[in-house]
């Protein structure tokens, strides 16, 4: 397994935690405890990882189709201005 350097600012709080982890013998240090904590919380996601990768390598052709067309044009139809649907966009 090939392993790169990552610079992270973590909370005093949670520092705390992981050397409590590494007193209590759950991990032998801190390295290897956020990396078991990170593999274990992505793993939880690994379900939306998987599909967002899978729907964005299927849309990725049609988008290259579609800016190859000249004069494309996307008609969106509400009954807002296009100023409240961007004001909407920013609030979520």
């Amino acid at each position: 397994m090939k392993t790169s350097i990552l610079p992270v600012k973590l909370k005093k709080e949670l520092i705390e935690k992981i050397d409590y982890l590494i007193k209590i013998g759950r991990y032998p240090n801190r390295s290897i405890a956020i990396r078991e904590i990170l593999e274990e919380k992505l793993a939880k996601e690994d379900y939306i990882l998987k599909n967002s990768l899978t729907i964005e390598e299927e849309i990725k052709p049609i988008l290259q189709e579609i800016i190859k067309i000249k004069d494309f044009k996307i008609n969106l139809k509400s009954e807002k201005s296009a100023t409240e649907l961007v004001s909407e966009g920013r609030e979520k």
